[in-house]
């Protein structure tokens, strides 16, 4: 799965492999295209008690934060295991 990015200068839009590739490109004008990664991106602690902190009990976040997580060449354990458990009490009460 890539990440789709757009180049408001040459009105180009090409998927990249990862976030990472898509942080690069953003140093020469390329944007993303997909509103829920900028967000999170924006919003998103990057230290991992302050992400904890950040997501709270909050699902959404949860999801918002796995899909960030997922994207590391190394998910941090203790953020993983957090969004987990936030995940199963969502699952637990529909």
């Amino acid at each position: 799965m890539g990440v789709e990015i757009h180049n408001p200068a040459t009105g180009r839009t090409i998927v990249v492999a990862d976030d990472r590739v898509a942080a690069v490109h953003a140093r020469s004008g390329w944007e993303r295209t997909d509103a829920l990664a900028q967000q999170a991106d924006e919003t998103m602690p990057e230290h991992a008690d302050d992400l904890i902190a950040w997501i709270g009990d909050d699902p959404e976040r949860a999801h918002q934060a796995l899909e960030a997580e997922s994207t590391r060449p190394k998910p941090r354990t203790t953020v993983t295991e957090h969004i987990e458990s936030v995940l199963d009490t969502e699952s637990q009460e529909d």
